[in-house]
């Protein structure tokens, strides 16, 4: 399965930059990999978005 976990003001940021993990998991018989794509950067936006929210917040 591959899952793409994104925010909506990552769409069309020119710095995004895919971060993949992927996870395998064994059966008897099948070998099943999960991927998921995440942008690298992500934590970094989530703090820029977070202090620009509070700082909206304080100005109203």
């Amino acid at each position: 399965m591959i899952r793409l976990i994104v925010d909506g003001y990552c769409e069309n940021c020119p710095e995004f930059c895919a971060d993949v993990e992927k996870t395998h998991v064994y059966t008897d018989e099948l070998q099943i990999t999960n991927t998921v794509i995440m942008c690298e950067h992500r934590n970094r936006c989530k703090c820029i978005k977070d202090m620009l929210q509070k700082e909206v917040r304080r100005n109203d």
